[in-house]
């Protein structure tokens, strides 16, 4: 009874440690929906021209509660608190501070969107917003179907080693 309980809970065990192997496909993917959400929230916001930018930030940070959400908040307040540096300096620091999980090429779109935020006229930059969302279709695709080849990978590999063991212990 007490074997077959313990097979049992070094089965399941090693299902959720496959789980966890790809927990960062799975971060890795959200952050990247996070993203293209906020695009569109800034996007939408741009068309109205209802708020101010470093407010904006603020706002969609605080009601987005992910981690690029955090890095928008301390990018309005730094801005409101008007610091010597360039909005799209202030964008780039907060940014690189922010330790996301993405590669070099999608951190540096998302830098240059802080570089191209404000500076443009309202049309220029709700074509370019659009056209970031546009580009971030593919990565954020892939991430979705590298999560899931990944979760499925593992979880198998866990179940299979933890049956392994039990065979063994049996």
């Amino acid at each position: 009874m007490f074997k077959l309980f313990g097979a049992c809970l070094l089965v399941v065990g090693g299902y959720f440690w496959g789980e966890s192997i790809a927990l960062k496909k799975k971060k890795r993917y959200q952050l990247l929906l996070d993203w293209w959400q906020i695009l569109m929230d800034i996007e939408g916001e741009i068309r109205t021209m209802a708020t101010p930018l470093p407010i904006l930030l603020v706002e969609i940070g605080e009601k987005r509660k992910c981690e690029i959400g955090e890095s928008l908040v301390r990018i309005g307040n730094r801005i409101q608190m008007r610091e010597q540096l360039s909005f799209a300096e202030i964008w780039e620091e907060e940014l690189k501070k922010g330790n996301f999980e993405v590669g070099k090429d999608e951190l540096d779109r998302m830098i240059s969107v802080g570089k191209n935020l404000g500076f443009l006229d309202k049309t220029q930059q709700v074509l370019f917003l659009e056209q970031t969302r546009k580009d971030l279709k593919i990565p954020m695709e892939t991430a979705f179907l590298q999560w899931k080849e990944a979760k499925g990978f593992y979880e198998k590999i866990g179940i299979l080693a933890a049956s392994m063991i039990v065979v063994l212990l049996l």
